[in-house]
């Protein structure tokens, strides 16, 4: 089994890049919804803004 972690010498280089696409995995969902809410609630002010501004004229 130790073996098998080691990968023959490489394992550091090996299991350091399964972890970090895991961490990407992870991480790129959640930063792609966190950008989308964002964008939208932009939107929704600038639609409210154009409205409100509309109705002053």
């Amino acid at each position: 089994m130790n073996n098998f972690f080691a990968m023959g010498g490489y394992g550091v280089f090996v299991w350091g890049s399964l972890g970090l696409c895991a961490l990407v995995a992870v991480l790129e969902p959640w930063l792609i919804q966190r950008r989308f809410k964002s964008a939208l609630q932009r939107a929704e002010q600038e639609a409210q803004a154009s409205l409100d501004e509309r109705d002053r004229v």
